[in-house]
């Protein structure tokens, strides 16, 4: 393998470092993103659990039976 192939090969294996590095950079911004988004969705995830429990321990009026409701004709 001559001198020029050997520059020429490392010369490649640089150009596909430099992408790998530039596509490495985009994944870790696009996780960082990914990670910030399931916080907040974790976060509104649990509000809406409590929210939903409080809602639960109200007292509600008890809905009617099925077979109420097929007796009087609906």
């Amino acid at each position: 393998m001559g001198k020029k192939d050997v520059f020429s090969q490392v010369s490649r294996l640089e150009e596909q470092i430099g992408k790998l590095y530039t596509e490495l950079g985009d994944l870790k911004m696009q996780l960082a993103a990914l990670l910030e988004d399931n916080q907040s969705l974790t976060l509104e995830n649990r509000n809406l659990r409590k929210r939903m429990e409080t809602i639960g321990n109200t007292k509600r009026p008890k809905p009617k039976n099925r077979s109420d409701r097929k007796t009087n004709g609906s």
